[in-house]
């Protein structure tokens, strides 16, 4: 008896768990869920945890992932508005938002990615075709276009979706990758090669102008420095010219008491500098001390 309780206490914990696996099902955090009825779509789980549904047939569950996925676009050529030709390649950002939507409009990832993805080449399409190529492809940072045909592709993939609702979400679209095809690469290295070459000849240009300023200030200068010169060497001519006129007036009322003066003013600076003189008394002005002995001489 004891052993026929405990096989029907096992087989009862069996069956409860089978139950179980029928009614329960769990989502996971990083997962939404669609409950079907009968196949059809009569509800979604978006919160993680164990949930009830009646067992199958009745209902069924399939859960999709929630996160964000990176769908990138092929490298294809385009056309810019001056008509010239540039390989492109486009990038977005979406989620599944609405799990009862999408099982009912798509089903699964692989159709959403393959209407996503022509929605996405036909934005960049559009926006490519609406800016010319200098916008996209260019040396000056000013000229490019990248955030504003980035925002009006995000903005019409967005009008698309809200047209022919298929329960995702676009968080972001963009320009992924540019290229030029072979037979334009030549010709725009070598257009990039004349702008460089007008730009180097305008600095040049600028450069040799603001030469000829700083040289024509320097002449400028120059010419003033000169005359200013010109004019002190004049004034120091005129009063040497004075100077001059004084002391010939000077010598010619007495050419020898001036000589005799200067003699006596030139001993005198060398005797202020007491230093020890060795000296011919026949030189002037030394001889004016040879003078002065042979007076007092005479006059003993």
């Amino acid at each position: 008896m004891r052993q026929n309780g405990l096989t029907l206490a096992a087989g009862s914990l069996v069956a409860v768990a089978l139950l179980l696996r029928l009614v329960v099902y769990s989502v996971e955090e990083t997962k939404v869920a669609v409950k079907l009825t009968f196949g059809k779509p009569t509800g979604e789980v978006a919160e993680p945890g164990p949930h009830f549904k009646w067992p199958y047939p009745i209902q069924d569950v399939v859960s999709y992932d929630a996160r964000l996925r990176v769908l990138k676009g092929p490298f294809e050529q385009m056309t810019t508005s001056d008509q010239r030709p540039l390989l492109v390649s486009g990038f977005l950002l979406w989620r599944i938002t609405s799990p009862q939507t999408f099982h009912k409009e798509v089903k699964d990832e692989a159709a959403a990615e393959v209407k996503l993805r022509g929605l996405l080449r036909t934005a960049i399409q559009n926006e490519v075709g609406q800016v010319a190529f200098g916008q996209l492809v260019s040396t000056q940072l000013a000229q490019l276009q990248y955030d504003q045909v980035e925002a009006r592709m995000l903005s019409r993939i967005r009008e698309k979706l809200q047209a022919s609702d298929i329960g995702v979400e676009v968080t972001m679209a963009g320009i992924r990758r540019l290229g030029l095809p072979k037979e334009a690469t030549a010709a725009v290295f070598a257009r990039m090669r004349e702008e460089r070459k007008a730009a180097a000849a305008g600095i040049l240009a600028t450069g040799r102008a603001r030469a000829g300023e700083i040289l024509a200030q320097a002449e400028g200068k120059k010419a003033e420095v000169l005359a200013a010169a010109e004019a002190e060497a004049q004034t120091i001519l005129g009063e040497a010219e004075k100077e001059v006129t004084k002391l010939y007036e000077e010598v010619r009322e007495d050419p020898d008491l001036y000589v005799y003066l200067q003699e006596i003013k030139a001993l005198r600076k060398l005797l202020d500098q007491r230093t020890t003189l060795v000296f011919d008394p026949s030189q002037p002005p030394f001889n004016l001390l040879s003078r002065s002995l042979d007076a007092e001489e005479q006059g003993q």
